[in-house]
């Protein structure tokens, strides 16, 4: 008989946390408010009558931008009062009838005695003038009635930006289901989830139960279209879909040599050997493989580096500038073996226990004339500094305008780090770690690092994504979270549930100096952030940024 021991979830009210327990009764409140928001008004709205309220929908905005097909407005200078449900009934005014297809609150601060929270509110659909609307905005709400049943009092409107698309199309389109190849076996493996699969696979083969697989994007077969290497879990065969001319894809994985059953974190496509076509290395628990391409698509495993077992994700560039690309490996655990299992970080917010990443050096042609020869250069070049802290990714920039590749690494637990390189003319590379000392001071469950010059400045700038909290946000400033410690370890822990950071560079050549820009440019508010980027999507000349986000968390399968 298999006994199933049922989990037993967190009861904040048993525990003290009275304000998690008003959290999650005003939660359902804000749900079923948006509810009625989306279905037209006229069901149950819980709105105290007669009080008075901020108008939810200011009559005074500012237009930020108006090109490209979007306008941007903003709230600017004192909002009117007028009751509550002529506030909501202008709010719901802004869009079609009916056309409202999403409404979603995140409360993040609560002031129990007061009966105050404070929260994000996102509404979207067709706008009442045409047109795709977007409202994004921070509301503080005074609550009224009973602990148990409470109705919207007063509401007061901090923030307020409308995002309108002009143009009759949206700018994006899902096309998975399109570009995908119509190969039954390639649909069969991605349609399943991690879950469905590891009932089937053997525990050898190591099929994680964390999808930490990321995507290598590169011209496979030297057509000029970019084709996809999606690395898999343990047992599952990792798959090159290359681009047909009509933008769809096909499998060529049986052909490519590529579709090894081994477990795959990470990839990159780069001409490693400076032949002109995309090589490819992959990362896997029993270290590196270098493939070498052929051509048309075809790949020969070549190397593999047991150096860097376990890694994580890749990042690439000649730091050492001889001329061959050399690759940064991010690790997360300490031992291979915990790469199932959660992280356990010692101390929490600063964790030195983590798995040590690596900088592997390509030396260039082998001796013996077999391909290439990489050696581990991790404490050579000064990298071993801070480097045990649960790190997912990593990019190579010139920080500090000197000419050669500086190093930043976003880390889940543990402060995020900055290496800037020290290359001589020689070319020896000695890495100095700066981050606090330049100002780049992000702890914040570090998922992803990209640099662009945002502002235009000339500087590089690094945004960091993280995991934005409301939980965290609204527990770490109760009164009673970790009483007795220092005020600055207790703003650690805000950081950490803030989201993600946006940092602009500064400073003289070889000098850089950052300053936070997250909370003033808007950026932190990128959810559950994965990956990050930059992209100018709209074709106005400035970098934009692209966020990847969503996680299912605790007994609400649509809170993501």
């Amino acid at each position: 008989m298999v006994v199933v021991r049922a989990e037993v979830l967190p009861d904040p009210g048993a525990e003290g946390w009275s304000s998690e327990v008003f959290a999650e009764v005003v939660g359902v409140e804000l749900k079923r408010l948006g509810e009625d928001l989306q279905a037209g008004g006229g069901g149950g709205l819980g709105l105290a009558a007669g009080l008075v309220s901020d108008e939810l929908r200011p009559e005074r905005m500012e237009t930020e931008r108006r090109q490209s097909g979007f306008e941007v407005r903003r709230m600017q200078g004192e909002v009117s009062k007028t009751t509550v449900g002529g506030a909501w009934g202008r709010l719901r005014g802004a869009f079609a009838a009916g056309g409202i297809s999403r409404v979603k609150f995140k409360v993040f601060e609560v002031k129990e005695e007061e009966r105050i929270t404070r929260q994000y509110a996102g509404i979207f659909g067709t706008a009442a003038e045409g047109g795709l609307l977007e409202i994004n905005a921070t509301w503080r709400i005074r609550w009224q009635g009973s602990a148990a049943a409470p109705v919207v009092g007063e509401v007061w409107l901090e923030a307020h930006e409308e995002t309108r698309r002009t143009a009759p199309s949206p700018l994006w389109a899902d096309a998975t289901h399109a570009v995908l190849p119509r190969d039954g076996a390639v649909r069969r493996q991605y349609l399943r989830g991690t879950d469905d699969w590891r009932q089937e696979i053997e525990v050898f083969n190591r099929m994680f139960k964390f999808g930490h697989h990321g995507l290598a994007i590169g011209d496979a077969n030297g057509d000029g279209r970019d084709d996809v290497f999606s690395p898999q879990n343990g047992g599952l065969p990792n798959r090159l879909l290359v681009q047909n001319a009509d933008g769809t894809l096909r499998d060529a994985t049986a052909e490519s040599g590529l579709g090894v059953l081994d477990a795959t974190q990470g990839a990159l496509f780069i001409d490693l050997d400076n032949d002109g076509d995309q090589d490819l290395v992959a990362s896997m628990p029993a270290g590196l493989v270098f493939f070498e391409n052929a051509g048309a698509g075809r790949f020969t495993a070549r190397i593999r580096s047991r150096v860097a077992q376990a890694g994580y994700s890749l990042a690439a560039a000649d730091y050492d500038q001889n001329g061959y690309a050399d690759i940064y490996v991010c690790r997360y655990h300490a031992d291979a073996r915990e790469g199932a299992q959660l992280a356990v970080p010692v101390p929490y917010f600063n964790a030195e226990n983590g798995g040590g990443n690596y900088l592997v050096k390509n030396l260039g042609p082998a001796a013996d004339g077999q391909w290439l020869s990489f050696v581990d250069a991790t404490a050579e070049s000064g990298l071993e500094v801070r480097n045990s802290r649960f790190s997912f990714a990593a990019v190579w920039d010139d920080l500090d305008d000197d000419g050669d590749q500086d190093l930043y690494v976003a880390n889940d637990f543990g402060r995020n780090v900055c290496y800037l390189n020290d290359l001589v003319p020689s070319g020896r590379a000695r890495f100095r770690e700066v981050a606090m000392e330049i100002g780049l001071k992000d702890g914040g469950f570090g998922m992803s690092a990209a640099t662009g010059d945002f502002d235009r400045d000339g500087r590089r700038d690094v945004y960091v994504g993280n995991m934005f909290s409301s939980a965290g946000s609204r527990v770490t400033r109760q009164p009673r979270f970790r009483l007795g410690d220092p005020v600055g370890v207790v703003e650690e822990f805000q950081l950490m549930a803030r989201g993600n950071s946006l940092y602009l560079g500064g400073g003289g050549r070889g000098r850089p100096v950052f300053r936070d820009a997250s909370v003033e440019s808007g950026t932190t508010m990128g959810r559950w952030a994965w990956g990050s980027m930059p992209a100018d999507v709209d074709h106005d000349g400035w970098e934009d940024l692209v966020v990847a986000n969503g996680y299912v968390t605790g007994r609400r399968p649509d809170d993501l």
